[in-house]
């Protein structure tokens, strides 16, 4: 979600390719990614959030990967690793 740097420098060029070709695929290419990319992230946003601020049954979903985490590591990893959402790619730089 940190991208700002990246897409401006990735709209830039698209807007000065488009410019230079007299063609606005370059934008439209940029804006599917661009989409795309945005839709993942409030996706996984979203499952962070959850996790972080979870409903009732997910708090004791918590809880018991906690107690059971010394005898399954897989609880463990879980917990460890489930607040960042899912890992997903985007096929692109972002």
């Amino acid at each position: 979600m940190n991208s700002s740097f990246a897409d401006a420098v990735a709209a830039a060029t698209a807007i000065a390719f488009a410019s230079s070709v007299k063609s606005t695929a370059a934008i439209t290419r940029y804006d599917s990614e661009r989409r795309r990319a945005a839709l993942i992230n409030a996706d996984t946003a979203y499952h962070a959030y959850r996790h972080l601020h979870p409903s009732l049954p997910m708090r004791a979903a918590q809880w018991g990967a906690a107690a059971v985490s010394p005898v399954a590591p897989g609880a463990g990893r879980w917990l460890e690793h489930s607040a960042y959402g899912p890992r997903v790619r985007t096929g692109g730089r972002y």
